[in-house]
């Protein structure tokens, strides 16, 4: 049922995608792959991130010491303008898993919301060390260069 309520999502079919992934919480209230999809689906797909908010803190008292608890808390916390406290969790996961490219990802969403693009383009780039090919940081790296002026660079 999981799967079918991912590829309900990715097929653009929200409202049916929502129903089964509310479903599948009320039968399955302590499985932390279930939750963290369903935060996932909320936070990127409905954008209900005061819905995602309340399953990622859920999934953060099931998995209290996983750096993806911590990751898509921080997540929904951004999502929710929850800055201080996207901060917090983003550093959580961190410390949890410090060469994580997820973590080091949405840690770097963090300080780009905070302005901070130094220390987002470090982050960014220690996540593509790890994981080349990780394309949230990817594009991520390219706004932060934007921001920071880096790139596009001066013209000729």
């Amino acid at each position: 049922m999981l799967d079918k309520a991912k590829a309900l999502a990715k097929a653009g079919r929200f409202a049916e995608a929502d129903q089964l992934f509310d479903k599948l919480v009320q039968q399955k209230p302590k499985n932390a792959v279930v939750l963290a999809e369903a935060v996932r689906f909320q936070n990127r797909y409905t954008r209900r991130f005061g819905k995602a908010l309340l399953l990622s803190e859920r999934l953060l008292t099931l998995k209290p010491k996983a750096a993806e608890s911590f990751v898509l808390l921080a997540e929904s916390s951004l999502n929710c303008q929850r800055l201080a406290q996207a901060r917090d969790h983003a550093a959580a996961a961190l410390h949890i898993a410090p060469d994580n490219p997820d973590a080091l990802f949405i840690a770097a969403a963090v300080d780009m919301a905070l302005n901070r693009h130094d220390e987002a383009l470090e982050k960014i780039e220690q996540a593509l060390r790890q994981q080349p090919d990780h394309l949230p940081s990817r594009i991520q790296l390219a706004r932060a260069l934007r921001a920071s002026g880096i790139w596009p660079g001066p013209r000729p």
